[in-house]
């Protein structure tokens, strides 16, 4: 789904770092959210999932970048995840990851990732952000970074 010219120059400002502050936020951004180099995993994801398209494949490649990042932390992953996605998950962190389709009150997770942010999760999604938390709102994915210790902040930007 393509996005109007204006809603992607909103979001152009902190899309390429600017506007952010903080070293850890920057870094993520840069190094995981932003990073083209190759994983050791795509080329084998891409051989044995043929049948999906180069956006699935960039959104699980997405994905494993950022379980790989927070590999020691648990993740809960809330919405709809394909197979491929999954595969993905599996191959970057297989022992933190929790998949919920129905959203708790209580999360015991240290980063939730969100599928569907502002179609069927959009109640989810802002609950989850008036808490002491870092978000990234990647317009149809977003993820929530628990931290008791910073001042939340909530970034806009758009998928790599």
């Amino acid at each position: 789904m393509m996005k109007p010219f204006p809603y992607s120059l909103q979001r152009w400002w902190q899309n390429i770092g600017f506007g952010i502050q903080s070293k850890t936020d920057y870094s993520f951004l840069k190094d995981v959210l932003r990073e083209h180099l190759p994983y050791y995993i795509y080329d084998d994801l891409r051989k044995e999932y043929l049948q999906f398209s180069n956006k699935a494949h960039r959104q699980a490649q997405l994905l494993f970048r950022i379980c790989y990042h927070f590999r020691n932390e648990r993740i809960l992953f809330v919405g709809h995840f394909n197979e491929l996605d999954r595969k993905a998950i599996e191959y970057a962190s297989p022992l933190n990851t929790e998949f919920a389709d129905a959203f708790y009150h209580k999360i015991a997770a240290n980063v939730i990732i969100m599928s569907g942010i502002y179609e069927e999760n959009i109640n989810r999604w802002c609950a989850l952000t008036q808490g002491n938390c870092i978000t990234f709102d990647m317009v149809d994915l977003g993820i929530v970074i628990s931290n008791e210790d910073r001042y939340p902040e909530h970034y806009k930007i758009l998928r790599p």
